[in-house]
């Protein structure tokens, strides 16, 4: 995508946080670099520990990066001071992932929802009922549930109130952290439904962070996986899931269920390494069935692989065109390779061999 079409853009990111007296720094964000265009939709995914929840914080300011940048708009989120600063956080907000603790038990819901409108002085109380009937509105639910109080909701309905504070404000990338994890199961696909619904509705771009791979395939044009703090792929969404090139990726894909088909591959053997102390080179090659050469040695940069993929097929109504923006501030990657082929980027030596002899 063109530079200027980039709501957000974060380079280089790094967080570390202390692992105790004496024993050094977990590395949470080593490097990580992605945008997010208007309107769109961006899927982060990765194993548990892997970075996302630190990355969206520092996304929205909830937490300050080590090193690196966040650009909201054009501008600089950490170097931003008053009331730029304020106007700045107003464009960015945040979906939690767990509705029974984000919402404060001691306010009803017409305060929670109109708390942000509060805080940044952007609606007259005069107003104010009518913007919070509104948002309740916006999200299914009925105006006269203002003056309840959150355990008297469900979880589904909790985070319905959650979504629709995150909205007040009107703003241009909504970024939600697992917001369905903590569901039950018969209410996750209403919440990932109304998540796409107010997308298409009032333009808002979305950082969707999600351990269920079909979810993010159900509600992104773009994914990113991380591993132990780094990015091992980015790309269009069914250029990744329907050609991954990183065998991390290729494992987490054949480890995830699908309907009628047997699983033939295998997740890869034992355990992430510690974020204390990440092995050298690629992160991923302990694991990793191709590791050799300069996996242990050398770390991988991300770098384009043309990857040609099958027409969509009717039944799946797939609509994504075959180039995108590969996550980072690299226009050169946003350009189609050519008919059938689509571009992602990919932080692995081997690449072409794994693309080769997928996992299954």
């Amino acid at each position: 995508m063109p530079p200027d079409d980039r709501i957000l853009v974060a380079t280089e990111l790094r967080r570390t946080f202390s692992a105790g007296l004496g024993r050094g720094r977990v590395s949470a964000v080593d490097g990580v670099s992605l945008s997010v265009g208007a309107g769109e939709s961006l899927g982060i995914v990765g194993e548990s520990g892997c970075g996302k929840s630190t990355l969206a914080r520092m996304l929205v300011g909830l937490e300050r990066p080590d090193a690196g940048s966040i650009t909201v708009a054009g501008r600089n989120l950490a170097t931003a001071r008053g009331r730029q600063r304020r106007e700045l956080r107003r464009r960015i907000q945040m979906v939690f992932q767990d509705p029974y603790t984000s919402l404060d038990p001691r306010l009803t819901v017409g305060d929670i929802v109109a708390e942000p409108l509060v805080v940044h002085r952007t609606t007259g109380r005069a107003d104010r009922a009518g913007r919070v009937a509104e948002l309740l509105e916006l999200v299914g639910l009925p105006a006269d549930v203002v003056s309840r109080y959150p355990h008297q909701f469900s979880g589904g309905q909790r985070q319905r109130i959650g979504i629709a504070r995150a909205l007040a404000l009107e703003p241009s990338v909504l970024v939600c952290d697992e917001p369905v994890s903590a569901l039950d199961m018969s209410v996750q696909a209403q919440v990932v439904n109304l998540l796409r619904d107010l997308q298409q509705r009032t333009g808002v771009a979305l950082v969707f962070i999600a351990h269920d791979l079909s979810v993010v395939r159900h509600v992104c044009d773009r994914v990113a996986v991380m591993y132990l703090g780094r990015l091992a792929e980015s790309g269009d969404t069914d250029a990744v899931y329907d050609a991954p090139a990183h065998p991390y990726t290729q494992a987490l894909l054949a480890a995830a269920p699908v309907i009628g088909r047997r699983r033939t591959a295998r997740p890869p053997a034992g355990e992430p390494p510690s974020p204390i102390a990440p092995p050298p080179g690629c992160r991923f090659h302990p694991r990793c069935p191709l590791a050799a050469g300069p996996c242990d040695a050398d770390r991988p940069d991300l770098r384009t692989v043309p990857v040609e993929l099958a027409p969509p097929s009717p039944s799946t109504g797939s609509d994504r065109p075959a180039g995108f923006d590969p996550g980072g501030p690299d226009p050169a990657g946003s350009d189609a390779a050519g008919p059938g082929l689509a571009r992602h980027r990919v932080a692995c030596h081997h690449a072409e061999q794994a693309l080769a002899t997928p996992a299954g």
